[in-house]
C-alpha cells in the first residue's frame, strides 16, 4: 500500500503563465486558472496520476506484508515506486514481537534507477528481513520523491499542462469548482506526456 505522508505544493505552471497563455488580463479569473492548473497537476500527478511518476516534491510510505511482496521475482531488488526518487528515508519492519525494528542504511544499498525510480537491495551478503510479524503492513518504506522544484520538471510535461489547462478554459461553462471533471488530453497532450510515462519493467 502507498500512503502519501507529504503533498507537493505549489504550481507547475504559474497562474501568471497560464494567463499569459490565454490571453487573459485582470484577476477577475485568477481563481479558476489556479484551480484549473490544480485539477491539471492532480490529473498526472502522484499515484493516481496518469504518468505514475511524481512530479513535484512529495513524500510517500510505502507497505507490504513482507519486503519479499514489494520485490522483483528474484526476491531482494526492490524498485520504488513513483519515480524520480530522490532519497530513502527509513526502511522498516514490524517483527513478531510486534516492535518496530528500522533499519540500519548500511544494510541496504540504493541505486540510482533513472526512469524506473530507484533500486533498493539488501547489502552484500545479506537478506531482507524474514521474521515479520502477520500484518499487511509489516514490511515498511518511506521515501522522498519528485523532481527537485517546477523549474527541473521536463519541459513537455510543462507545455501538457498549458494545454490541458486551455481546453478546460475554453470548456470553462462546465468547470465547476469543487465538482470532478474530465480533463481534456488531446493527442498533442499524449505525444508531450507518452515518454514519461512509467511502465512496468
Amino acid at each position: 500500500m502507498l500512503i502519501q505522508t507529504t503533498a507537493p505544493t505549489g504550481q507547475i505552471i504559474t497562474t501568471a503563465d497560464a494567463k499569459a497563455r490565454l490571453n487573459v488580463a485582470g484577476t477577475a479569473e485568477d481563481a479558476m486558472i489556479a484551480a484549473m492548473i490544480a485539477t491539471a497537476q492532480a490529473k498526472l500527478d502522484g499515484r493516481e496520476g496518469d504518468l505514475n511518476r511524481a512530479l513535484l516534491p512529495q513524500s510517500w510510505q510505502w507497505t507490504a506484508h513482507c519486503f519479499e511482496a514489494m520485490a522483483d521475482p528474484d526476491g531482494s531488488t526492490i524498485y520504488l515506486p513513483l519515480p524520480p526518487s530522490r532519497t530513502v528515508t527509513e526502511i522498516a519492519y514490524v517483527n513478531t514481537a510486534g516492535a518496530t525494528v528500522i533499519l540500519s542504511p548500511s544494510a541496504y544499498v540504493v541505486i540510482p534507477g533513472g526512469y524506473h525510480g530507484d533500486l533498493v537491495i539488501p547489502a552484500a551478503g545479506t537478506q531482507w528481513p524474514t521474521s515479520l510479524a502477520d500484518r499487511p503492513d509489516a514490511a515498511r518504506i518511506k521515501f522522498d520523491c519528485g523532481y527537485l522544484n517546477a523549474a527541473a520538471i521536463p519541459p513537455p510535461i510543462g507545455q501538457a499542462l498549458f494545454l490541458m489547462v486551455g481546453d478546460m478554459y475554453a470548456q470553462r461553462e462546465t468547470f465547476a469548482f469543487g465538482v470532478p471533471m474530465p480533463v481534456p488530453m488531446s493527442v498533442t497532450v499524449e505525444a508531450l506526456l507518452d515518454p514519461y510515462r512509467v511502465r512496468s519493467l
